[in-house]
């Protein structure tokens, strides 16, 4: 059950609050105090496109993906990064080296969660294709 607390009793303790659906979540003022350097600033445009400093990421996880190239590009992975749709500020990742190690993973009967990211296997040239058994044949007269 929800106890009614003040934000800023909240803020003060530094403690978690519930929300309507009986979730932890973490005052705003809270999160911050936590980190000592700036947040990255990305922008999301779309369902799978999210920029940030000269970097561009697609896909069904944009966020997560632009995380993993940041650190690739050396950005600090203790870093985190506020994404925004126009002025609003539509997620937050902790530090882009957690945001790195995720992935959203969406089965035909579950509902999307959150999974650790592994790379694909990469192989070179182009994929296998079966041949025919029999050549291909054209009837005479044609």
């Amino acid at each position: 059950m929800k106890t009614a607390k003040s934000p800023g009793a909240v803020a003060a303790l530094g403690a978690s609050e519930l929300d309507e659906l009986g979730r932890h979540v973490v005052s705003e003022s809270t999160f911050h105090r936590n980190f000592a350097q700036a947040p990255i600033h990305a922008t999301l445009t779309g369902s799978d496109r999210c920029e940030a400093e000269g970097y561009t990421a697609r896909g069904s996880a944009p966020v997560l993906a632009l995380c993993r190239q940041l650190c690739a590009a050396g950005f600090d992975p203790g870093r985190p990064l506020h994404a925004y749709r126009g002025d609003t500020l539509s997620l937050v990742v902790r530090t882009i080296g957690e945001g790195a190690a995720l992935t959203v993973a969406e089965g035909s009967r579950d509902t999307p969660r959150f999974r650790r990211w592994k790379p694909m296997p990469h192989r070179e040239g182009s994929p296998r294709i079966a041949r025919p058994k029999q050549p291909a044949t054209t009837l005479a007269g044609s």
